[in-house]
């Protein structure tokens, strides 16, 4: 279908996404620099679309034609909810950006499983994976990073205590829960890049594998040291559901040993991690969630079929927080009509996975099963957190990967 120079062109711009999404995430990055990044990352994304389409001669088929037509719908409603709600130069720039681009940055991933290998497909994500925990490692062993904010923000993270321990620990992120998920999704795709591994046959692979199980390991142990409920919670239940799907692959029960003696040294060198864990479910409840969500369930209520704009919450040190919900964050920033749609695709999406989760053998698809474990993971991530509502996320990058991954099946890593 394309040329081996425009599939190299589309694997260059695929991989800036990537880039750009991640170092866009970190909080480490000058604020000037990533206002370029983040222009670029509007160029970049039409630039692999326009490229996509001009070298693409595939006819299009019914479940094409309704997949466009849905995404129509959604950036017509998602438009009539922004002028709805801004004045029309402020509603025009977040069509742009919460419409088009969302809708284009999906597109993209969907198609770039569908030119890739998966080799190829993870290695700017393990790229990133890798410059993040290396960087966070040396953050813990005391090194000192600059951190670039706003004021407000600075100020707001300087009231948490920042990172200034080892248990709530953040790396390259200000913000804990953020750096926790990022290491959730590093665990995943190692796991992922674990088992690709296999498909392919190459002198030092074995090598390859111990690098990729000790990043493994470091992950893991980030998520537990950020004393992130949510993400901790959602690591427990992947790695429950993957041994319990591969209970009889042998490579499964190396990485769930690993697991385990991650866990034994980890409560052995910091005993007080289940202490921390427990003073911040008792003491800290769901952090405001309550609170912001009634207060969400107030505003759809005022707008119910186009919502009330971006909706945000003012908590008691004067900080604006979204609803810390992704599915009531799109109820009242969007409405009625955008959130059946956002809902309706992702339980679609849920119901395949499960069906490939209960109905394929581990060894035959591990990276498929992987991931469509991870979608659910992350699902249900998404109802304490708002990140899957923001296209310059790597967290909706990723969930994009996985959606490609699952409705085309994706198996193995020369595929």
């Amino acid at each position: 279908m394309f040329t081996l120079d425009r599939i190299k062109s589309l694997y260059f711009f695929y991989t800036c996404i990537v880039l750009i999404s991640f170092s866009l995430s970190v909080n480490v990055v000058p604020l000037e620099f990533r206002w370029v990044l983040n222009k670029l990352f509007y160029v970049v994304s039409f630039l692999f679309l326009l490229f996509y389409v001009y070298g693409c001669s595939t006819k299009l088929n019914l479940k094409k034609i309704t997949f466009l037509i849905a995404l129509l719908i959604y950036i017509v409603f998602y438009s009539l909810s922004k002028f709805v709600n801004y004045p029309s130069f402020q509603a025009v720039a977040n069509i742009i950006s919460g419409g088009l681009l969302y809708s284009i940055v999906l597109v993209i991933f969907i198609l770039s499983v569908k030119v890739f290998p998966v080799s190829l497909i993870l290695k700017p994500f393990c790229f990133s994976f890798i410059i993040i925990i290396s960087i966070s490692t040396f953050v813990l062993l005391g090194g000192d990073i600059a951190f670039y904010i706003d004021a407000e923000a600075m100020s707001f993270y300087e009231k948490r205590g920042g990172n200034s321990s080892f248990l709530g620990f953040s790396g390259v992120y200000l913000n804990q829960n953020s750096f926790a998920i990022i290491n959730f999704l590093a665990m995943a795709t190692f796991i992922a890049w674990y088992f690709q591994l296999s498909f392919v046959s190459f002198g030092n692979r074995n090598t390859w594998k111990i690098f990729v199980i000790i990043f493994i390991f470091i992950s893991f142990i980030f998520v537990l040291l950020t004393l992130s409920r949510s993400s901790i919670m959602i690591t427990g239940l992947f790695l429950l559901l993957i041994s319990l799907k591969g209970s009889k692959n042998k490579s499964v029960l190396i990485l769930s040993v690993l697991v385990f003696l991650a866990l034994v040294l980890v409560f052995y060198m910091l005993n007080d991690l289940i202490v921390g864990l427990t003073e911040r479910v008792t003491q800290d409840g769901t952090s405001l969630r309550g609170t912001i969500w009634m207060d969400a369930f107030l505003s759809i209520k005022s707008n119910f079929y186009f919502g009330v704009g971006y909706y945000n919450y003012v908590n008691e040190w004067g900080v604006e927080l979204s609803a810390h919900n992704a599915y009531i964050q799109r109820f009242a920033s969007d409405g009625f009509f955008v959130f059946m749609l956002f809902i309706s695709f992702l339980l679609f999406t849920l119901l395949r996975g499960v069906k490939i989760i209960l109905f394929r053998r581990f060894t035959d698809n591990p990276i498929l099963i992987i991931f469509s474990v991870s979608f659910i993971s992350l699902l249900i991530h998404q109802f304490f957190e708002n990140i899957i509502n923001n296209p310059f996320s790597p967290v909706t990058l990723f969930i994009f990967l996985i959606i490609g991954f699952i409705y085309q099946e994706k198996l193995k890593a020369n595929e």
